[in-house]
């Protein structure tokens, strides 16, 4: 059927060509170049999952090449260059972790970005103090404006880890999920229903863990849990964080990405975006943002063997509004997912270059909600890719 539909559009072409001279040309070009490379991506698709994982480089290598000479990739339209800018992602990939399976190379390939290890230290280090002072004014601004005698009411542990307390906790949960609609408003012009779906967990090796719109709790020790914890966790993983990038059902090489720095790196960029938008619970959304960059710099500085384990741990114990039984949790998950958090910590950085970068071309207007919205829209997709695209947009 796809060699019928190639005959079918020469044919059109022929006919078309002299009829209507050179634009028609030039479209019904397009058109056929567009369509014939839809086809190989297509089988592309299909077949590159059935490959030997050692054969899988060489697989993608030979198709790319072959997508190269047969088309003139200048004709081809944005959905069909993103779709080889991703082919050309998953080669560079299947190629180098072949060879090189250190720390380095997997951020690389988890975060599609190439900084340099030393410069990732120090964005993360400037972005942790920029939150802190964040946190202090807004903790400043607070006691100035309390009224003599009144203090604070203590948010920090309230749970009980009963059966009771359980329930309560995903109860309070799912009923701050069911906000993160009107939350998403603040930032964006459209939005999917959050298709969020909560587990709770006893005895789990995690404080929580999320993949594939399933956002798994360790409802253990429930009274060392920060009482905010809830909003950050439904605003983070459901709308208007990582919940609202739209799963994509079409044909695409994106399925076969793990971008942490795209999907939670947009998360944690939204945290930045909703401190701003909801100051009433901006402590929240900042704490869970510093949560994201100090698992960062500790995922660094272990897997480059510049911190030990217990070094790791008091930095951690320092920095966190966790008890220690949890501190050991984030500690187990960034020792069993080298360079995880880094991704994330560092696509969340990402994102926010990306709208000062607008900001400096383009309105507010432009660079709030309708800027959120193209990230969100595009699909997984190397962020490099992204930015080229993004940038094309704001001039």
């Amino acid at each position: 059927m796809q060699s019928l539909s190639v005959i079918g559009l020469f044919f059109l072409f022929a006919c078309f060509t002299s009829a209507n001279g050179e634009s028609s040309k030039n479209s019904l070009i397009k058109e056929l170049e567009n369509t014939h490379t839809k086809n190989l991506l297509n089988n592309i698709y299909y077949e590159y999952p059935t490959q030997e994982p050692r054969g899988k480089a060489k697989y993608l290598r030979k198709k790319l090449k072959m997508i190269k000479e047969k088309v003139n990739l200048s004709y081809l339209n944005s959905e069909n260059k993103k779709e080889i800018a991703i082919l050309e992602f998953l080669e560079n990939k299947e190629s180098s972790l072949q060879k090189d399976v250190s720390f380095p190379n997997r951020v690389k390939y988890l975060s599609s970005l190439s900084y340099p290890l030393d410069e990732c230290s120090l964005m993360l280090a400037t972005e942790k103090a920029e939150i802190e002072k964040k946190l202090s004014d807004r903790r400043i601004r607070f006691l100035d404006s309390q009224i003599p005698a009144q203090t604070e009411s203590p948010k920090s542990f309230f749970f009980e880890s009963t059966d009771e307390g359980r329930q309560k906790y995903l109860d309070l949960l799912a009923n701050d999920l069911k906000k993160t609609g009107n939350l998403a408003l603040s930032i964006l012009e459209n939005y999917p229903e959050s298709a969020l779906k909560v587990v709770g967990e006893r005895e789990s090796n995690f404080s929580f863990y999320y993949r594939d719109r399933i956002l798994r709790i360790n409802i253990n020790n429930l009274e060392t849990l920060p009482r905010d914890e809830t909003i950050a966790l439904a605003a983070f993983f459901g709308l208007p964080g990582a919940g609202a990038i739209k799963k994509d059902d079409k044909i695409s090489l994106s399925r076969f990405l793990y971008l942490p720095s795209y999907n939670l790196g947009w998360a944690t960029y939204s945290m930045n975006e909703l401190a701003e938008l909801d100051p009433e619970n901006s402590d929240a959304y900042l704490s869970f943002r510093k949560l994201i960059i100090v698992l960062g710099l500790t995922d660094l500085n272990i897997h480059i063997y510049k911190w030990s384990t217990y070094e790791g741990n008091k930095f951690l114990e320092k920095n966190l509004n966790y008890s220690s039984n949890r501190t050991k949790l984030f500690l187990d998950q960034i020792r069993e997912n080298p360079g995880f958090y880094l991704s994330v910590s560092l696509g969340g950085i990402f994102f926010k270059d990306v709208k000062r970068k607008c900001l400096e071309k383009r309105s507010s207007d432009f660079c709030g909600k309708e800027l959120n919205q193209l990230i969100v829209d595009s699909g997984t997709t190397p962020l490099p890719y992204l930015k080229e695209f993004l940038i094309g947009r704001f001039f």
